[in-house]
């Protein structure tokens, strides 16, 4: 398969990045604290990008700092996986108020963006790597968290789940041995998709600006069964991302004093079209 032109010079940029930051002590002319010239000194042949305040090589010092830069961020986002993963497939396996509690929650979490989020917690506590990896990952695990479930959901009424349960099995085995493996390319696929989207709006710095909503198939609300009709308010017939303005969304509400009305006038025509009036739409999945 021929790689994209532009998906090659990212790789390649990146790769680079990493390589450079692995091999920093062979890579970077100096060392990282050492003091090679005169404070402020401007960029030249031997220091390509000037020194620092008491004489450090910058360009070093830069390389350097990407080792702390990928640590952070791989960390971070092995953290949320891990996280975001097993609760929301807890969530989705257990059901009930388990479900409904951790659902709430992460809505909760969500409807907050996560850049004040995170400043609001990182002015209360000290900015230490530790906390750092913490912060992000528990941010960025409500993303996994909604993904995971949405997709667990659909698969824990399936008949190998219940033979599963009828023999006894535990959580775990359901989880790991049932559910993930049925789950993961779905899962994978869709998170890329959501992943670029995030990207994207944080290079063109819209974060806290556009919010995204992501709609699945097999989009089911906590307190709902698989075929319950107000399921299909969330649903698409291919995995979506909508992009919203957070200042139209609160200048709509503002419009309309009773706006959870829409939502529940919403069901009650999808419950009234039912499950042949919605086939006939020819919009299901």
């Amino acid at each position: 398969m021929r790689i994209p032109l532009a998906a090659l010079i990212g790789l390649s940029l990146t790769s680079l990045y990493f390589l450079s930051a692995i091999f920093a002590p062979w890579v970077a002319p100096f060392g990282m604290s050492e003091v090679v010239g005169d404070s402020w000194e401007p960029w030249g042949t031997v220091h390509l990008l000037g020194t620092d305040s008491i004489g450090r090589d910058l360009l070093s010092r830069m390389i350097y700092g990407g080792r702390t830069t990928i640590f952070v961020a791989a960390a971070a986002t092995a953290l949320s996986f891990s996280l975001g993963t097993a609760l929301g497939l807890t969530a989705a396996v257990r059901g009930g108020w388990v479900d409904q509690a951790l659902s709430r929650l992460v809505d909760l979490m969500m409807s907050i963006p996560s850049l004040i989020s995170a400043l609001v917690v990182l002015s209360v506590m000290p900015v230490t790597i530790p906390v750092l990896i913490l912060v992000m990952g528990i941010l960025d695990s409500t993303r996994v968290f909604r993904l995971s479930r949405a997709v667990a959901v659909d698969i824990v009424v399936m008949d190998y789940v219940e033979a599963a349960r009828l023999r006894g099995e535990k959580q775990g085995w359901i989880i790991f041995r049932e559910i993930l493996p049925n789950a993961l390319p779905d899962f994978l696929d869709f998170n890329d998709f959501l992943g670029v989207a995030d990207r994207t709006l944080a290079k063109l710095k819209l974060d806290g600006v556009v919010q995204i909503a992501s709609f699945h198939p097999a989009y089911q609300f906590a307190d709902a069964a698989p075929d319950d009709m107000a399921n299909c308010t969330n649903r698409a017939p291919y995995p979506i991302l909508h992009l919203l303005r957070e200042a139209s969304v609160a200048r709509a509400v503002a419009a309309f004093p009773e706006a959870e009305s829409i939502y529940e006038r919403n069901i009650a025509t999808l419950q009234k079209l039912g499950p042949a009036g919605w086939a006939a739409l020819g919009v299901a999945p």
